[in-house]
């Protein structure tokens, strides 16, 4: 991807319209009864993967619950499919009541994300997110809404979700949804600086490019005017990657929302930025 041609090419609007109109449609198939034909994979040899990771408390192991105690499943004796009708009602499970406590802080997290750069403070307007720092430029992380000036010396948190985590997003702060904005964007598009920069190739690549992906890529953008004065509003980027970029939001302007209190975002990307005034 992060050739000279690959670079132009995954930039491309024409390919990435592409992109989507493929990636929709497979986006239906694993809403379907048909896929969960693969959960056997999922749910046999890769089940122990997803309980030590939900047991998991940053990189200590904090608990030794089974899936099914972790997890809210609609048939635990059903051991192909444990009941989930498609791979997708699978990928977005809903952990067993208190299964997650929420801490008293103002600010919690978002999801089951690990930091990736915090705090990023005095952030620009205009930044130039395609160098090899990869700064975090507002104006195109906000795809030129005129309120990415109110953010303009705020902070910026950026987290990252892995694959075999909790995959919903809840709301961070209490507050009321003051607006919510779908950003058509890249899928695979990665820094120029990763990759075959310098003639050693790096696998990790798009996993290096995500502050970059964060002005270029699909993603959501929920502004939350939070009840505490100290926060003010705020912005909740979710930020697709590759395959995994869809953004169906459950929340609606004027809605008041609490931490954790329900879903902001399901079947969504793989990485979040915060941005605070």
């Amino acid at each position: 991807m992060a050739t000279a041609s690959g670079f132009a090419f995954f930039l491309e609007p024409k390919v990435n319209g592409c992109l989507k109109e493929i990636l929709t449609k497979w986006c239906k198939f694993l809403k379907s009864k048909d896929s969960n034909l693969v959960l056997s994979g999922w749910l046999g040899d890769g089940l122990n993967a997803l309980t030590v990771t939900g047991n998991q408390n940053g990189l200590s192991i904090a608990s030794t619950y089974t899936f099914t105690e972790l997890y809210q499943c609609p048939n635990p004796d059903d051991p192909n499919t444990l009941g989930f009708e498609s791979w997708d009602a699978f990928f977005i499970r809903e952990f067993q009541d208190g299964m997650r406590p929420v801490a008293e802080a103002d600010i919690v997290h978002a999801c089951e994300s690990a930091p990736l750069q915090y705090p990023v403070s005095n952030v620009q307007l205009t930044d130039h997110f395609m160098g090899k720092v990869q700064s975090y430029s507002l104006q195109n992380m906000f795809h030129n809404d005129p309120l990415a000036k109110l953010f303009v010396g705020g902070t910026v948190y950026q987290a990252f979700l892995s694959a075999l985590s909790y995959h919903r997003w809840v709301c961070p702060v209490d507050g009321i949804i003051y607006k919510v904005t779908h950003v058509p964007g890249t899928y695979y598009s990665e820094n120029m600086f990763q990759g075959f920069f310098g003639g050693n190739p790096d696998e990790a690549a798009p996993n290096n490019s995500q502050p970059y992906i964060a002005s270029l890529a699909t993603r959501a953008l929920i502004y939350i005017n939070a009840d505490n004065a100290d926060i003010g509003l705020m912005c909740f980027i979710a930020i697709g990657m590759a395959e995994v970029s869809s953004c169906e939001v459950n929340v609606k302007v004027g809605q008041h929302v609490s931490r954790w209190a329900r879903s902001i975002l399901v079947a969504p990307p793989i990485v979040w930025y915060s941005v605070q005034m």
